[in-house]
């Protein structure tokens, strides 16, 4: 199809964006939705929101641009979302999430994370890393909620990314982008799989269960369930 377009929703700490591009790379429609309260904090430098927030506003975002251009946006062949980095969300069993999301410009520190091994200390001290390694062991969300809630921390089946959330709000598939997954989790960026003995990994211990699905980059999630569709407008089954 020369004519179809690709419906991308780009998600950010302010604001949401959908745009509809073609071939060439180019915009050739665009909606914007701005977020009056991006975030909350029950404590100074904390920043929360709901996971389901951003999916409720790229629903407005995705009506909104069908309204303004409806023509357009049904030359929509496949639909693709970018999230800023370094938020997660604990999922349950049932998929739903268990607490809100941990932004990534809070600044709360574990106390007491668990001990990093003596010899992986001994490592990173002899490249002088001690202190770097010691900042991302305190500041992972994952160490945080694993510290001070243990029981919920327990209960989550899965602890991903917000764009995996995205995409499952979206198909069902608990999965993501080999490009996507950028937070303080276990992944081993250069072989692009999850890490299960490398020298970091000790540093957010996650547990090899709790961990999603990884794609390669430009692989299709699934197809838009019937749900998503009526919220959003997007046809069901169109590819993501």
């Amino acid at each position: 199809m020369n004519d179809a377009l690709a419906l991308v929703f780009d998600v950010g700490t302010q604001s949401v964006r959908a745009m509809l591009f073609d071939a060439a790379g180019h915009i050739v429609r665009s909606a914007q939705d701005i977020y009056e309260q991006p975030y909350y904090s029950r404590n100074p430098n904390w920043a929360e929101q709901r996971p389901d927030f951003y999916f409720e506003h790229i629903c407005i975002v995705s009506q909104r641009l069908k309204d303004q251009s409806p023509e357009d946006f049904a030359r929509a062949a496949s639909v693709a979302v970018t999230v800023f980095r370094d938020t997660t969300v604990c999922m349950g069993k049932d998929g739903r999430p268990l607490r809100d999301c941990i932004l990534w410009m809070d600044q709360r520190r574990a106390e007491n994370p668990k001990p990093l091994p003596a010899e992986r200390r001994a490592i990173f001290a002899l490249a002088g890393m001690t202190e770097t390694v010691e900042m991302l062991h305190r500041t992972s969300a994952c160490n945080w909620i694993a510290e001070n809630e243990p029981e919920l921390w327990k209960k989550t089946d899965k602890y991903v990314c917000l764009s995996t959330y995205l995409n499952y709000r979206f198909t069902g598939r608990i999965a993501d982008s080999s490009a996507s997954l950028m937070a303080k989790i276990p992944y081993d960026y250069k072989n692009r799989k999850w890490d299960k003995n490398g020298l970091t990994r000790c540093v957010y211990d996650i547990p090899q269960d709790k961990l999603c699905e990884i794609l390669p980059s430009g692989s299709v999630v699934g197809g838009v369930t019937p749900e998503a569709s009526r919220l959003t407008g997007i046809p069901a089954g169109l590819p993501m």
